[in-house]
């Protein structure tokens, strides 16, 4: 059986003798950082959100709404976040006033889902356009009252991203030029190796919307064999 759900439960009535394979799923930002560095991310409007260790879908961290009053709002936004087409995802949690203080999930200013109440950690799919792409998570109350935690959650963002070019160029007798291109707010390392086992970060740059990193590496000379690499944590 294949299944990505964690933690995996299975009833096993007789003798079974099962083989375990685990893949590692790499998100686009589980807030693992411990804040909200990972991606370009813009907090505020009455209050900003939060990385906390306190709920969580799983790893050690999660994002939480501001701590706001009555009539107010929490958003997290992306803005212009270059994409690939396909299929985005998250992990969300809501404990409110149930029909009254709402989560909502805008695509492009467009209102996609809205949750109130108490709702467990559940995860939502949405259809991604390619190129770039606003993103907010809006948690909104009403002008009164509150009940539960007052607060939304979100963990585990999962988008299609643009695949990265990696590409080499030598505009001087025995140098390189290593150029990369690659999904928009983010920290890329360029790094180079002799082996491709010992590894040395040789640039480190965040990477703005559609631009090119481009790094002459002057070791290049050195070495008989010489092989890059880009890295985003």
């Amino acid at each position: 059986m294949t299944s990505p759900a964690n933690p995996l439960s299975i009833v096993v009535n007789g003798d079974l003798s099962l083989t375990a394979r685990f893949r590692a799923h790499v998100f686009t930002d589980g807030f693992e950082s411990g804040g909200l560095t990972a991606l370009s991310w813009v907090s505020g409007t009455n209050a900003p959100w939060m990385v906390q260790t306190n709920v969580i879908s799983f790893g050690q961290f999660a994002a939480r709404s501001g701590s706001v009053s009555n009539s107010q709002s929490s958003s997290l936004m992306l803005t212009n976040f270059n994409t690939a087409a396909g299929v985005g995802s998250f992990d969300y949690k809501v404990s409110s006033e149930t029909n009254f203080d709402f989560l909502g999930f805008y695509l492009n200013g467009v209102l996609q889902q809205a949750w109130s109440g108490e709702v467990g950690w559940a995860t939502y799919q949405f259809a991604v356009p390619g190129g770039p792409i606003n993103l907010e998570w809006r948690y909104v109350k009403d002008a009164s009252q509150s009940a539960g935690l007052d607060a939304a959650f979100i963990d585990n963002l999962d988008l299609p991203l643009v695949a990265p070019s990696l590409r080499l160029s030598n505009p001087t007798p025995g140098g390189f030029q290593v150029q990369f291109q690659g999904p928009s707010a983010q920290s890329v390392r360029i790094q180079g190796s002799a082996d491709l086992i010992a590894w040395q970060t040789l640039s480190t740059t965040n990477l703005a919307n559609g631009a090119v990193i481009q790094f002459a590496d002057p070791q290049a000379p050195n070495y008989q064999f010489r092989f890059y690499r880009a890295v985003s944590p």
